[in-house]
């Protein structure tokens, strides 16, 4: 799940360091994008007040696979595969016909 693979039989002492310290990287990097992502979708809702209802958030930010596979697509890192992207742009262009 978090992209090393450490076999613990055969890995030595700095094996098991050099992986945890690339999953803190990881990590650390998710909680920064998380922020800026929370700020990007907030920033909107901000006049609301401190708290946004939840009908309100998904009013504006309706969840769906597109807005999940955008979400993929801004963090960078998970590369999306092409058959994902191209059912996100069919979504979206439903979605701007149904309205």
């Amino acid at each position: 799940m978090n992209g090393d693979v450490v076999q613990p039989s055969t890995a030595t002492a700095a094996d098991v360091a050099g992986s945890l310290m690339a999953a803190t990287r990881r990590w650390s990097a998710l909680f920064e994008w998380r922020s800026v992502e929370f700020n990007r979708l907030a920033t909107p809702l901000r006049a609301a007040g401190p708290r946004v209802p939840l009908v309100e958030w998904q009013r504006r930010w309706p969840p769906s696979l597109g807005a999940s596979v955008d979400a993929f697509d801004r963090y960078g890192v998970v590369p999306v595969p092409a058959a994902l992207s191209s059912l996100r742009h069919a979504q979206t262009r439903f979605l701007s016909t149904a309205r």
